[in-house]
């Protein structure tokens, strides 16, 4: 996938003077699942281990610098969204040099080939370059005889001019969908689907799964509520509760809001 192009570099020089240097190892972006768009609210990423938090660059992105080689715990928290925790492996960031076979590819590719692509594997971003100086990058889906690298989008610029060239990226870069809780502020032309979730002593369940199969997923709340929204409507629903069918499919109305008021699992 493509991604928005963060005004970072692999190294930051805090101060000129005494030439303190740190080195990038993660960028997160944080998306809303409902808009697409950035959190509406202030949104703190923190790592487990020592509650290190990310900083915010000016380009929207949760920066971690200089985190030593391995498996790191994050902890992601918004009064807006639901918590989401994530594993990063900063062992898997790489330090080579990747060289075009022959030529760059073209615009609308959605592969090249290398003459070493041995040292790379499916996850990995690439970052192309040309004289022009347009920038892509495009994580990598496929690697074929340790020579063709295979990504998803096209191409919007050709890279196949001479002295265009092609890295791998010396930090991890990920995107994370952020759930919104009930309590989000969802605009009055919203499309939704509430609800409540007890169990047979009347208590409420927090975190049931709740879900329209292959198309949104989310979880209830501690007090058993939970909102599911939609951008468009393609008939009735069938909601799922911890993999249980709900009942009653739903007919869903654009711009309105569907209360499927107390429902009983057990």
């Amino acid at each position: 996938m493509a991604f928005k192009w963060p005004h970072i570099t692999d190294k930051f020089t805090a101060y000129e003077g005494d030439k303190w240097i740190t080195h990038l190892s993660v960028a997160l972006w944080l998306v809303d699942d409902y808009t697409k768009k950035e959190p509406i609210s202030l949104t703190k990423v923190k790592i487990k281990e020592g509650s290190k938090e990310a900083f915010r660059n000016l380009s929207g992105y949760h920066i971690f610098t200089d985190l030593a080689s391995g498996n790191h715990e994050l902890n992601i928290e918004s009064g807006s969204y639901f918590s989401e925790k994530r594993q990063v492996d900063t062992s898997r960031i790489k330090d080579v040099t990747l060289e075009f076979d022959d030529s760059g590819p073209p615009d609308k590719a959605v592969s090249t080939e290398l003459k070493d692509a041995s040292k790379l594997e499916a996850g990995d971003i690439v970052e192309f370059h040309n004289p022009r100086g347009d920038i892509e990058q495009r994580r990598i889906t496929n690697i074929v005889n340790d020579k063709t690298i295979f990504w998803i989008e096209k191409l919007k610029y050709s890279f196949s001019a001479q002295g265009s060239t092609i890295r791998v990226l010396k930090y991890l870069i990920e995107e994370i969908l952020l759930k919104p809780k009930p309590s989000y502020l969802f605009p009055d032309h919203a499309t939704l689907v509430r609800g409540l979730i007890y169990d047979s002593e009347n208590k409420p369940i927090g975190n049931a799964k709740v879900e329209v199969e292959n198309e949104i997923e989310t979880v209830s709340d501690h007090s058993g509520e939970f909102v599911l929204y939609f951008t468009k409507i393609n008939g009735p629903i069938e909601i799922k509760i911890n993999e249980v069918a709900h009942p009653n499919k739903i007919s869903l109305e654009k711009g309105k809001t569907v209360s499927l008021g107390k429902i009983v699992i057990t």
